[in-house]
């Protein structure tokens, strides 16, 4: 796989971490260093290791990971989402909400959720025989950089359009896991 090819399923890669942190950033409504760079973190290094996992995998498990791994996803998109949804819905405020991703456990959550794909990614590149180190690498970094700017939009979305940008962002959570599965079913 050439340079290019890699770049490209890069950016596709990073566009679940993209609108996600569009989301991360509506719903915290300020530009914080410390959720910024724990979200560009955990986004790339999931998105990184999720290829070497699958590509590993492709030795043992190759099967389970492609029939179940879109269900995974879906189901955390969808909860988060209808969470985050019912959250703006009713008002509550940032310091009651679950979606808080300043709580690690829904980061990590968030991360394994748009790295399912990538992880797919790697079942493929081994079931090919294809090198998976540099193109991991190469995911990662474009999932960083892709969450920084998408939570950045985010923050200025939320500001200007409030509760109704959070009630926008779980619908495209939603949105998200649905179009994961649909991808996977048909």
């Amino acid at each position: 796989m050439g340079i290019t090819t890699t770049i490209f399923l890069a950016i596709a890669l990073a566009m679940d971490c993209f609108a996600i942190s569009i989301t991360i950033g509506i719903k915290e409504k300020a530009y914080r260093l410390s959720t910024v760079s724990r979200t560009s973190i955990a986004f790339g290094l999931f998105q990184a290791v999720m290829p070497l996992i699958g590509w590993y995998a492709t030795l043992f498990v190759r099967e389970s990971l492609i029939a179940y791994g879109h269900w995974i996803a879906f189901g955390l998109l969808m909860f988060i989402g209808l969470k985050m949804l019912v959250e703006a819905i009713r008002g509550n405020d940032e310091e009651s909400g679950n979606f808080d991703v300043r709580n690690m456990s829904v980061l990590i959550w968030l991360a394994i959720a748009t790295s399912i794909d990538a992880l797919a990614v790697g079942v493929s590149y081994g079931a090919l025989g294809v090198e998976i180190c540099v193109p991991a690498i190469v995911i990662g970094i474009f999932s960083s950089l892709f969450a920084v700017i998408g939570t950045a939009i985010g923050v200025m979305l939320g500001n200007v359009f409030g509760n109704k940008a959070e009630i926008i962002g779980g619908i495209v959570l939603c949105v998200l896991g649905i179009k994961i599965l649909l991808e996977n079913l048909l």
